[in-house]
């Protein structure tokens, strides 16, 4: 892996793992990027809308349909510092809005450092709450909530795998047993 200046990303993964509802996607995916203080490593877990799926270009009932997955509401990014001790999640924050496709400045919780899979579950089993504090309370009322609550298990299980991955890519960020 070839690391970039401070303030780029130098790899964001192989691939992503997506949960799309009917008005929302999750998205994760691998993050690493260098920072002036240490590396950030680790899992970017992202709210985004759905826009309506459509038909492909002159198609019939049965073509495919065309997902269009657009506008950020909320992230947290899971992740470690390479300069801090071992298996440590100093660097793990989250994003409580976006500003169009920018997200706000950082938001710390302790309970995110101190287990964010843990964290992450509460938050995705109380998605009203998100989507209110978020900017995006006309979601509160659609199925979403209720399936992404239901589904919260298996999205952390996802981020968590991801997780595997990426300590299995940069080996220094292996966590002690």
């Amino acid at each position: 892996m070839e690391l970039r200046r401070v303030g780029e990303v130098s790899w964001s993964g192989p691939f992503q793992s997506a949960f799309l509802f009917d008005q929302v996607a999750i998205t994760i995916q691998h993050w690493f990027e260098s920072a002036s203080d240490g590396d950030e490593c680790g899992v970017r877990v992202e709210i985004q809308r759905m826009v309506d799926s459509v038909a492909s270009h002159g198609a019939t009932e049965f073509a495919a349909k065309v997902l269009h997955i657009a506008g950020p509401i909320w992230r947290a990014d899971i992740f470690t510092l390479s300069s801090g001790t071992q298996h440590n999640w100093n660097r793990a924050h989250y994003h409580s809005h976006f500003n169009g496709d920018e997200p706000c400045d950082r938001d710390w919780d302790a309970a995110l450092t101190q287990d964010p899979f843990t964290w992450l579950v509460r938050k995705l089993r109380e998605i009203g709450n998100v989507f209110e504090l978020a900017g995006a309370a006309d979601l509160v009322e659609g199925s979403d909530c209720a399936r992404i609550g239901e589904r919260s298990a298996q999205i952390v299980a996802a981020a968590e795998l991801m997780m595997e991955e990426v300590w299995s890519a940069v080996p220094n960020y292996l966590p002690t047993s």
